[in-house]
């Protein structure tokens, strides 16, 4: 698995994965009813995990996705997932620098060809929602934004695609533990304040986007903030509100402003911290191998070592 330069990757993950090449293992596993080939590179630090529970869990998400109303998979392209577990957080320290960019932002891109789709992920740090958010771009849920040509924010594909994906993970996370009492509405509600508070302290900090930081703190804020009304829009598409007047309307509800633009002065520059921009509150701790009996747990799909 060779991770080739791409704008989106950090270098110093890229250097990280070449150092740990040798010692790292390489799982694949074949979808055919997904006609879909998966590659999962896992580093010695992270040799404990039950990778059949993680690979069976990508699986049924991956399955779950695909099943949505807005999903287009009628081309059945040829899929390739691809991901590298790394341990680098995304944070940015204001004191160091004032850019924002691939290193304190992304964790994955997806790219889709006339016959192929193929997704790379390359972070541990909310690796299921990471890998929610570029199913959704290989599905093609880009076009509800993309079909309008009126675009006050870059990016504003990734807005839209950030705001179901947080709100997706919630109802992952709801239906899938042993909770009863754990609401997919209670998990998006502390999802919007964990949102908002990031959106709060970008808002008040000098800072030079150079990768989609209005579309994935700012903006889709909003519609996690009002994922019901959103929601009813992105699955029903209806004729009488377009991408624009949604788009305005639910940032001017919560915001106050549709300027999303960073601000002009920086509130503390004293300030020594760095500040977490991990894109969810809710992180999902993966078992270990000691901690699932193999004798019980039969997961849907089963990974094969190929180096």
């Amino acid at each position: 698995m060779n991770i080739t330069s791409s704008p989106y990757v950090c270098p110093e993950i890229e250097k990280w994965i070449t150092t740990q090449e040798k010692e790292a293992k390489i799982y694949q596993q074949e979808w055919p009813d997904m006609n879909c080939q998966v590659y999962i590179w896992i580093p010695p630090m992270y040799a404990s995990l039950h990778i059949k529970y993680l690979v069976d869990t990508l699986y049924r998400c991956t399955k779950w996705i695909r099943s949505l109303p807005p999903s287009d998979t009628s081309k059945n392209k040829k899929w390739t997932i691809m991901i590298w577990l790394t341990p680098f957080p995304l944070e940015w320290c204001e004191h160091q620098q004032q850019e924002i960019g691939p290193c304190q932002v992304n964790s994955g891109e997806t790219h889709t060809q006339k016959e192929s789709i193929t997704i790379r992920i390359y972070r541990m740090e909310s690796l299921l929602r990471t890998v929610i958010h570029e199913l959704l771009h290989a599905c093609g849920w880009d076009r509800l934004v993309l079909s309008s040509e009126d675009h006050r924010y870059e990016s504003e594909n990734e807005s839209l695609i950030e705001g179901c994906a947080r709100i997706l993970h919630c109802f992952w996370i709801a239906q899938n533990l042993d909770s009863p009492t754990t609401k997919a509405e209670d998990l998006i509600q502390g999802e919007f304040e964990y949102a908002w508070e990031k959106s709060q302290m970008l808002r008040n900090s000098k800072w030079i986007p150079k990768t989609h930081v209005v579309a994935y703190y700012l903006c889709s804020t909003a519609f996690v903030k009002h994922w019901s009304y959103f929601f009813k829009w992105v699955f029903l598409q209806p004729k009488d509100e377009s991408w624009p007047e949604i788009r305005d309307r639910l940032i001017l509800k919560t915001f106050g402003t549709i300027d999303m633009a960073p601000s002009s002065f920086t509130k503390n520059k004293n300030n020594k911290k760095c500040e977490s921009m991990a894109m969810v509150r809710y992180q999902i701790v993966w078992p270990k191998q000691s901690d699932i009996d193999d004798n019980v747990y039969a997961p849907l799909v089963e990974p094969v070592i190929i180096s």
